[in-house]
């Protein structure tokens, strides 16, 4: 819901909206290979993310928030 208000408030010009990985441990960083270089997300065949990725800006109650804020603009 915060991500929702956010975008739905007029509180600044360019709202900033970030996705993220799933983590079970809060020290633990984003996905990775055995090298240790960074995996990017993958999207599997109904475009959720894989990888390890959660994707929260594909979530269509987000992306439906995304829209009416570009209607409505700052009014």
């Amino acid at each position: 819901m915060a991500i929702a208000f956010m975008l739905a408030h007029p509180h600044s010009v360019l709202p900033r909206l970030m996705s993220s990985y799933a983590f079970t441990d809060r020290d633990q960083g984003p996905p990775i290979t055995p090298n240790g270089d960074l995996i990017s997300p993958g999207f599997g065949p109904n475009g959720e993310c894989t990888n390890g990725y959660v994707c929260e800006h594909r979530w269509r109650q987000i992306y439906n928030m995304i829209k009416f804020k570009n209607i409505v603009g700052g009014k």
